[in-house]
């Protein structure tokens, strides 16, 4: 069974979405004069959530409560305006202070009803353990007694687990990804998240070495929250909610996986998640009569996610820590390209780019910051490749990108575009990463050993001199 397919099962099951009855949209009078007189809805949102919602690279809102607010504001015939943060702190912090008005997917708690009331709630989620591989199965949080637990700022079961769970130890971090790291990283023995932001996350950002490592006893009701000051405003949109036929509300839900799932590369992780989330389901199905059963076929899970990392290993197509290309297989693709671009004339292209100072990096921070460091910059190099192009990693830290049908300019500005993402990114710990490039153009015929030798000695001298820079390589002579 497909991922794509599984998501839409657990969705049109209720697993991930509830559906409520529905009803028809009827506004009374004084309801409607107050929607025309108003000016847009303002709307806070967590800007790294997804795919249930963010703030993407060209400010806008999207996700699946995008979806859902677009189809609020149609019934109610509003205007939606976004109010961009950095975080959902922020996003809740302007929400208390009247700066924005809704936030489209909220879990109710005392202390937010201070301030927000709440619709019914439409999106249910399932909250489970995330750790690492080798970690043996959490069983609940009573498990992490005398252990470090990851958690978001303003993720709404911190007070539930520092009253019930005194002997678990609170790391706070700035967000989920920020958790998934400590994690990762060994700075903490677990984290919690929902059920398919965890797999969304650690698939999306290459977290190959975390797992669903545990359950807990909770679930996340999500609604609309409305600042408490307007009940106007609280009473339509608690109308629009119950008025969202199921179907639609079905559709939205598998729409936006569908999406992301297509979007996947690595399908080999993709098949161990759709069995990771096939046990999870079961458990769902089944936590109240059978959770020794689960706990058995959580552990078969992981042991089968084991075997097909080994087996991936073993097969050799991918660098083992970043899941790109290695050596052995851009070697073999720039051979193939060199041979095209012989026999019907296409232009080729190379950029060979190596970190700077990245060797200092590993003593100061050790290696498994170095490593996560990689696996970060291969997703954010990866994000911004044209879909022709091959990029694998060509050494510990130097990295090569195979740009057939590509002239050496062209080329030159993907490499420009490329160090400018890299040195305004904000890498784990805060560390900045710097690079050099060397951008060189192939002619039919060319010897691969001789031009990957004399890149290779440009990065080292333009490193030693000026590093950080985009440069040409000079013309290398053919055969």
């Amino acid at each position: 069974m497909r991922l794509r397919t599984l998501l839409c099962f657990l969705c049109l099951s209720g697993l991930l979405g509830t559906a409520l009855p529905a009803a028809a949209l009827t506004l009374t009078a004084e309801e409607s004069r107050y929607l025309e007189s108003r000016g847009p809805v303002k709307i806070c949102v967590d800007p790294n959530w997804m795919p249930f919602e963010a703030i993407n690279r060209q400010g806008r809102f999207t996700g699946v409560s995008s979806d859902f607010m677009e189809e609020f504001a149609r019934m109610l015939g509003i205007e939606v305006e976004l109010v961009p943060t950095r975080s959902w702190s922020q996003s809740v912090r302007n929400a208390r202070d009247r700066v924005c008005d809704v936030l489209p997917l909220m879990n109710r708690s005392e202390e937010r009803e201070t301030f927000m009331n709440f619709t019914e709630p439409y999106v249910s989620m399932p909250v489970v353990l995330i750790s690492e591989q080798n970690t043996s199965y959490l069983d609940g949080l009573k498990s992490l007694e005398n252990a470090t637990l990851a958690l978001p700022v303003d993720f709404i079961f911190v007070d539930h687990v520092r009253n019930n769970y005194p002997q678990v130890e609170i790391l706070q971090v700035p967000s989920l990804l920020e958790s998934l790291r400590a994690v990762a990283k060994g700075d903490a023995l677990a984290t919690m998240a929902t059920l398919p932001i965890a797999l969304y996350q650690i698939e999306r950002h290459g977290l190959s070495t975390l797992k669903i490592g545990g359950h807990t006893d909770f679930t996340i009701e999500l609604s609309v929250a409305i600042r408490n000051d307007d009940a106007l405003l609280t009473s339509v949109f608690r109308k629009a909610v119950l008025a969202l036929p199921d179907t639609l509300h079905d559709q939205l839900l598998s729409r936006w996986y569908q999406v992301n799932v297509e979007q996947a590369r690595d399908y080999t992780v993709l098949l161990v998640l759709v069995g990771i989330l096939s046990a999870v389901a079961a458990f769902l199905f089944y936590r109240n009569h059978r959770n020794q059963r689960f706990n058995a076929q959580l552990a078969k899970v992981n042991a089968r996610l084991s075997d097909r990392n080994q087996r991936l290993e073993q097969l050799g197509k991918r660098d083992y820590l970043t899941g790109i290309y290695h050596r052995m297989n851009m070697d073999s693709e720039l051979e193939k390209d060199i041979d095209h671009c012989t026999s019907n004339g296409h232009p080729l292209s190379i950029i060979l780019f190596d970190l700077d100072n990245f060797s200092r990096i590993n003593v100061e921070h050790g290696h498994p910051v170095a490593d996560l460091l990689l696996v970060e910059l291969s997703r954010l190099i990866e994000e911004r490749l044209p879909d022709n192009v091959h990029f694998g990693r060509w050494g510990g830290d130097s990295f090569l990108i195979l740009c057939p049908q590509t002239s050496q300019e062209e080329a030159f500005t993907i490499a420009e575009a490329l160090n400018t993402g890299i040195a305004s990114h904000r890498f784990s710990e805060n560390i900045h990463l710097g690079a050099t490039f060397i951008v060189a153009a192939c002619h039919p015929h060319q010897q691969q050993a001789k031009l990957m030798k004399e890149a290779e000695r440009q990065v080292r001298l333009q490193k030693e001199h000026s590093p950080g820079q985009v440069c040409r390589l000079s013309e290398v002579s053919g055969a």
